[in-house]
């Protein structure tokens, strides 16, 4: 029998220049003197490892989880990390422009880390919040790396003006920065490969421009990605499907009590708790993983409680 249960994990917030308060307040943490831009519920990067919040396996560090029970983690002996990287952005300042790389471009300029494929749910916005996201089909690629390599204002790139409940998609190759005045559940690819191509002419905690990786960010962009809002559909489950990749799928529950879960699957409430059926409860904003040794589990909801389900590869 497996040792294994519902896996609750510790989130990790994560300073960064653009970020604001709203991820202090929301996990109750001390507040810091940096701003927070990221909140890691669930994560298998060398940058941070998520830790077991509850159970028997409190403290464990998800690698050591992934090594010890492969098998009935994921349902394969065969994978060496989790998948999946989840987070919360506050984004109190536009983030830089960027490029992620595809498995294959990650191959070349950072094999350490793979591709990284994502999409944004928005959770809240402020007033004038704004999503850049893909280039215009009016600018040829070699005007775009123009704009780029002379740091102009980046008007090549699609706006949109987003709501909450909105979803979207952002595939590697895509160039985009999440705007000011926006929280967001992002769903990713493990991996923190990141290309500024545009900094919004920003300076880091020392007064001096952060980084820029033109050469690799240039190299990287694919043409006209399918990228910008998704079109939501039902699931035979009742479920709402907001976005399917190849790499994931993200669902949303909501206007339920109760619902049944296959494992494998991560679950994050939102605005309510959570409460599985052997009895572990987890909070807004938290990240539970029902290992695939379980099959299938019960879930209650608080009243206006909705519950985020992502889907494994």
């Amino acid at each position: 029998m497996s040792a294994l249960y519902p896996l609750i994990f510790t989130p990790w917030l994560r300073a960064m220049p653009w970020g604001g308060t709203k991820l202090v307040q929301q996990y109750g943490a001390t507040p810091s003197t940096l701003p927070i831009g990221e909140a890691w519920l669930l994560s298998d990067h060398s940058l941070h490892q998520s830790l077991v919040s509850n159970g028997p396996l409190q403290g464990k560090p998800i690698d050591e989880l992934l090594a010890q029970y492969p098998q009935d983690m994921l349902g394969s002996p065969t994978r060496s990390r989790f998948p999946l990287l989840l987070k919360i952005l506050d984004a109190q300042q536009n983030l830089s422009v960027q490029v992620h790389p595809d498995d294959a471009k990650a191959m070349k300029w950072s094999n350490q880390e793979g591709g990284k494929t994502e999409a944004w749910h928005i959770l809240a916005v402020e007033q004038d919040a704004r999503i850049y996201l893909g280039s215009n089909p009016d600018y040829t690629r070699q005007q775009i790396a123009q704009f780029i390599r002379q740091q102009q204002e980046p008007t090549y790139l699609l706006q949109y003006e987003p709501r909450p409940g909105q979803t979207y998609s952002v595939p590697a190759g895509t160039i985009h920065a999440l705007g000011n005045g926006v929280l967001a559940l992002e769903v990713q690819q493990t991996s923190d490969a990141t290309f500024r191509l545009y900094d919004w002419n920003r300076k880091d905690k020392d007064g001096q421009p952060r980084d820029l990786h033109l050469e690799q960010g240039l190299d990287c962009i694919q043409e006209f990605p399918q990228a910008g809002l998704t079109v939501e559909s039902k699931e035979p489950d009742a479920a709402t499907l907001l976005v399917n990749t190849p790499y994931f799928k993200l669902k949303k529950w909501s206007g339920v009590s109760q619902l049944s879960i296959v494992a494998p699957a991560i679950l994050i409430p939102w605005k309510g708790d959570a409460t599985c059926s052997q009895g572990h409860h987890i909070k807004p904003g938290h990240a539970c993983f029902i290992p695939a040794s379980m099959k299938q589990l019960t879930v209650q909801l608080e009243n206006d409680a909705s519950l985020f389900e992502v889907r494994l590869p």
